[in-house]
Order: C-alpha cells, then structure tokens, then sequence
C-alpha cells in the first residue's frame, strides 16, 4: 500500500501562467529556490524539525501547530531510516491570485527502508521565497 504523508494545504488558486517568464526571473532565481529547498530539506533529514518549522512562511506557521507538525514529521521520518539518496527532478513556477508567485520543487529520494520515494517542496515569495509546503509519497 502507497504511504502518503501531507504537511502543506494545497493551492487551488494556482494558474497556468509560468511566473517564472514574467517576472523577469532567471537562472540565479531557479538556483536560489532550488538552494533553499535543498537546505530545508537537509534542516528535516538532520532531525532539526523545529528549526525546518520555525525558517517555514508565516503563512505556514498560521496553518500548523508546531508541537503537532514537530511529533508528525518525526515520526514519519523516522520510519523511512536515514536518507541514502536525494535528487532534483524539477523546479516548477507559477502565479497565484494577486501576483503572488509559487514556485514546486520536486526530489527523487532513496531512504533506508523506503525506495522510490518522491519529496515536494513548495515554496511562496513572501519578501523572499519560503516553505509553505512539504509532501512526501
């Protein structure tokens, strides 16, 4: 049976319009994005789950209680062993309502005891890209 594990409410305001394309963006914006998820990401693989909560978006941290988000990603992760391989598939772009931009990025990911996972990252430009979502499948 798949194993499913949601940290992030999903955007059902997301439109087709690559962002990326019109807000001038770059390959240094792609890179930092990409930086920054892989940093978080590395925050979780550490255990350093309430330093992964607490660098998340403000928006994020409305959304989730720390104490619970902490106890649900510790245990999760710890059933997957420790991380042998992770690897970027794709860096995705786009704009949500008011010009916001959303950016996904998403790993292919070898664990201890779980092949073939594949990790998503999903970010919001709030004066700086931030976390605001992680799925795990």
């Amino acid at each position: 049976m798949k194993h499913f594990f949601m940290i992030c409410l999903s955007l059902s305001l997301v439109v087709s319009t690559p962002a990326f394309a019109q807000s001038g963006g770059n390959v240094k914006d792609g890179n930092k994005i990409m930086q920054i998820a892989t940093d978080w990401l590395k925050l979780i693989d550490r255990g350093e789950y309430a330093k992964a909560y607490d660098s998340t978006s403000p928006w994020f941290r409305r959304t989730q209680i720390r104490s619970l988000w902490v106890a649900r990603i510790k245990g999760y992760r710890e059933k997957l062993g420790p991380l042998q391989n992770r690897s970027s598939l794709s860096l995705v772009y786009k704009e949500i309502k008011n010009g916001m931009l959303l950016s996904t990025v998403h790993f292919s990911c070898l664990y201890e005891h779980q092949i073939g996972r594949r990790e998503t990252v999903t970010l919001l430009y709030e004066n700086g890209w931030k976390i605001i979502g992680y799925f795990s499948q």
